[in-house]
């Protein structure tokens, strides 16, 4: 499903909505699970170190990209029901993978990224929605 080509702004937001997901957001994302396996893997003597580098990491690159990417999602999603407008389209499924690692762990803060867990609940409240998750259970990270 995609908008219709005679909205504009739809379209538009279409189509960067759905290569956002993929371009800017999981980048980060992956750095942060790939960081934290190495911990996880890490030598018992060699785990503080890492747990130290990895620190470091989330702070100074994973944080400082993700901030802004959420804000700007956040921002968005004030003015929007889903990620191209008014209508539910596949750039929200492509932004589902993304919010759903993004708020894996210790989450996002719920008061700061109100609008981006409304919109996953709205998202994973669509019919079409549970029944993919009958069929082929719930993704988790």
């Amino acid at each position: 499903f995609k908008p219709s080509d005679d909205n504009e702004a739809a379209w538009e937001n279409y189509t960067f909505w759905l290569h956002f997901a993929e371009a800017s957001v999981m980048p980060p994302l992956v750095m942060r699970l790939v960081f934290t396996k190495v911990v996880q893997q890490s030598p018992m003597l060699i785990k503080p170190v890492s747990k130290k580098i990895q620190a470091q990491i989330e702070k100074n690159m994973v944080k400082s990209s993700l901030d802004p990417i959420f804000a700007m999602m956040e921002k968005h999603l004030e003015d929007n029901q889903w990620f191209a407008g008014a209508e539910f389209s596949a750039a929200d499924i492509q932004m589902h993978l993304a919010v759903l690692g993004a708020n894996a762990g210790e989450g996002l803060n719920r008061k700061k990224y109100a609008n981006i867990l409304n919109w996953l609940k709205r998202s994973e409240e669509r019919p079409a929605f549970k029944r993919s998750e009958e069929k082929g259970g719930r993704l988790n990270f």
